[in-house]
């Protein structure tokens, strides 16, 4: 009887074939959610897979659901993922403890929803529950701990497995690196039996290594890789910009750009745009400039690689450091890009070192126009003002901080008007509406957040 409820008019076909499932979930994945329906409702037999199909894919799962004739180990697992993807892990564990019926996927969904929404002790707890705990389980258990900091505990998980992949091994090492376990990190490194695909793992280790100072057992992990180029390009290449970087954050351009010479001999790996900024960079902090602008001039003549801002910025930082500012200009006159407040603030700090006052208001008025929220440059420029005694300016620039972009008066029906539609106060607002209870709202902007939305908001 339910069934029928979601019959329509219209020509109906005996049975829903495999095919017509696999279509079912398709169109209700990319969002055509009316066009996955209709396809349904045009079959009057259904079979389970195909009500499983509709639970699965669309945004409707709870009503489909309820209107299922039979609901099996497939259907319920799927109406508690369609739950925990969507926030509502309350609901979603209400459900799954009503399943009469709870197999390995049942538990092991749950659990990797607890984890997924930081709820850790809960996820302690449903594992010590599990009747069966698989590779995935664990493995899920172990990203988790290490997630949270709990690495002892994810430790003590890891060694009672009989049988490991290569993504246990993996998530262990990269959880001891990313706790700055650096030294667990690399002794279990050493005896991974299987080291195909430890990128994330060398990386985190190379990386982790560096920021401890430990660059030279840095060096050692990455020589260890039998092969640094990975089955895909992108995989090798990550591993070289690791070490890369490394060097570049402890000012040794020289081993840097040994590394960077070194890529087009192991093979496929050619070097990227991120390649390019921490080579550049560290050109710029060992004072290579020669060096740098031969890097520079090669990089998409050679290499393919166009120049982006990111870039031009670390030339003009480069050129600023020693002292070349007309050369700097001219880098930033030549680019074929609009640059950016990195490249207009790499010129303006090296023009207060330099002490060009001149170039470095023209620098600071420059980055207002491109960031007029960022006080910082308010503030740099005033203190350029009182060095040269130019007081008026001093005032008139504080003056323009408190009255920038409240270009003419309105009257109160347009205010209210134009903040309403003030995107902080729209997102808190959806964020009280479709958040559960509790949960922090934090609203990001690329710029500073209004006086008007504050003042609402608190």
């Amino acid at each position: 009887m339910k069934a029928q409820l979601l019959q329509r008019h219209g020509t109906y076909c005996s049975s829903i074939p495999p095919t017509a499932n696999a279509k079912i979930t398709h169109l209700s994945r990319i969002g055509q959610i009316h066009e996955a329906r209709k396809l349904f409702d045009s079959y009057d037999s259904k079979s389970a897979s195909s009500w499983n199909s509709m639970v699965a894919g669309t945004g409707r799962s709870r009503k489909v659901f309820d209107l299922m004739p039979e609901r099996n180990v497939v259907s319920w697992p799927a109406l508690v993922k369609g739950y925990m993807q969507n926030g509502k892990v309350d609901v979603a564990e209400s459900l799954f403890w009503k399943m009469p019926e709870k197999n390995k996927v049942s538990w092991t969904v749950m659990l990797i929803g607890f984890i997924q929404d930081r709820r850790i002790d809960d996820a302690c707890k449903l594992y010590d529950m599990m009747p069966v705990r698989d590779n995935i389980a664990r493995t899920s258990m172990i990203h988790g701990l290490c997630k949270e900091g709990r690495v002892d505990k994810a430790r003590e998980i890891f060694d009672e497995m009989s049988e490991r992949s290569v993504i246990t091994w993996t998530t262990m090492v990269t959880g001891y690196g990313r706790n700055n376990r650096v030294d667990d990190a690399r002794k279990l490194f050493d005896v991974m039996p299987e080291k195909t695909e430890p990128v994330i793992a060398c990386n985190d280790m190379i990386t982790g290594l560096g920021q401890k100072g430990e660059i030279a057992k840095a060096r050692r992990v990455f020589d260890s890789m039998k092969e640094k180029n990975d089955a895909t390009w992108q995989m090798g290449i990550i591993m070289w910009n690791s070490i890369v970087s490394g060097y570049t954050s402890h000012g040794l351009g020289e081993e840097a750009l040994n590394i960077f010479y070194e890529m087009p001999l192991s093979g496929s790996t050619k070097p990227n745009e991120v390649t390019f900024i921490a080579t550049l960079s560290a050109c710029s902090y060992a004072g290579m400039v020669e060096e740098g602008l031969k890097l520079f001039e090669s990089m998409e003549s050679v290499f393919g690689v166009k120049p982006i801002t990111a870039h031009y910025a670390c030339m003009v930082d480069m050129l600023g450091r020693a002292g070349q500012l007309d050369e700097a200009m001219e880098m930033i006159d030549s680019m074929t890009v609009e640059p950016d407040a990195a490249v207009w603030g790499s010129l303006l700090g090296a023009c207060r070192t330099h002490s060009q006052l001149d170039l470095a208001e023209f620098c600071a008025k420059k980055l207002i126009e491109i960031e007029p929220e960022n006080s910082g440059t308010y503030i740099l420029l005033s203190n350029i003002y009182a060095s040269q005694g130019r007081w008026a300016d001093v005032a008139e620039l504080r003056k323009l901080m408190t009255t920038s972009y409240a270009l003419h008066d309105v009257d109160e029906e347009e205010k209210v008007n134009s903040l309403n539609y003030h995107s902080e106060r729209l997102a808190v607002a959806y964020a009280l509406l479709k958040l559960p209870e509790g949960v922090p709202i934090r609203v990001m902007k690329n710029l500073r957040v209004c006086r008007d939305c504050h003042t609402a908001i608190k």
